[in-house]
This record gives C-alpha cells, sequence and structure tokens, in this order.
C-alpha cells in the first residue's frame, strides 16, 4: 500500500512522518489549539504509528466489520485536553470507516452540534499546493 502511495504521489519519499503519526499528532495539536483555545505541540500529544500493524491484525478487524484507521483524537474533559494518535479499529458502519485512500476527514461530536464530518483529499500535489496558497493568503492578510 506504501510502495502504491509513493506511486500515486501520495506519500513522501521519506513516510516516516505519516506511517509513525507525526504529521497526525501536529495536526491534532492545531486542531486542539483552535478547538479548546489553548497551546498544544506536537511533542505532547501521545503518539503511536501503524508500523506495528500486521496483515494479521488487518484481517483481524475485517472478521470484526471494522477496519484499522491512525486516528488522531482531540478532547476535553474534566481532566483538561487531550490529544492522542494512534491507530483504532473503527466499525466500518462508522462514517470514519468507509474513508480511503488520499482523503483526510474529521469527525466531530459536539453537544450543540451532534455529529459532523468534514472530508477532504489530504495528500498529493493540488491539495498541498492550495493549503500553501491558504497559508500565503493568511500570512499576508496578517502583516
Amino acid at each position: 500500500a506504501l510502495a502504491q502511495a509513493k506511486a500515486q504521489g501520495y506519500a513522501e519519499a521519506d513516510p516516516t512522518a505519516d506511517v509513525e503519526g507525526y504529521d497526525a499528532a501536529a495536526k491534532a495539536a492545531l486542531l486542539s489549539s483552535l478547538a479548546f483555545h489553548t497551546q498544544l505541540r506536537g511533542d505532547q500529544v501521545y503518539r503511536e504509528g501503524i508500523t506495528e500493524i500486521t496483515p494479521d491484525d488487518i484481517l483481524a478487524a475485517h472478521d470484526m466489520d471494522c477496519v484499522v484507521k491512525l486516528l488522531a483524537v482531540c478532547q476535553a474533559g474534566p481532566d483538561g485536553i487531550s490529544a492522542r494518535v494512534h491507530p483504532a479499529l473503527v466499525p466500518a458502519t462508522h462514517p470514519l470507516g468507509s474513508v480511503s485512500g488520499a482523503f483526510n476527514a474529521v469527525f466531530i461530536e459536539a453537544r450543540e452540534a451532534g455529529r459532523l464530518m468534514f472530508l477532504g483529499p489530504g495528500a498529493g500535489g493540488s491539495p498541498t499546493a492550495s493549503a500553501v496558497m491558504g497559508d500565503l493568503v493568511t500570512v499576508a492578510r496578517n502583516l
């Protein structure tokens, strides 16, 4: 799967940041900071990658009608803000269970809004260029 992602331009030449969860941890820190109005750094996010997941793990998940996903979970609770990145079993019937390929999703559960999911391309030339342009526009507006 990794070789295929590289061939399609979705994976970096060195995919360590993706498969070890470093990229997801940085995104979790950013999302937590925005959602919960706090400062959280990527190195403060518990991180576990997917390199220890085996084909047998994937088959076992399938037998349980689940899929294995690398999740970034951000929560506000009575003890404060927590953020973590780790592989997890996700029921195939859950909206996150159908996210595949180069797509990323953000699933939100909120008291007032209920369950919301935002889905979009998370890798490849065009999404990356779009994100960079968005960042440049933000910087230009704040000069």
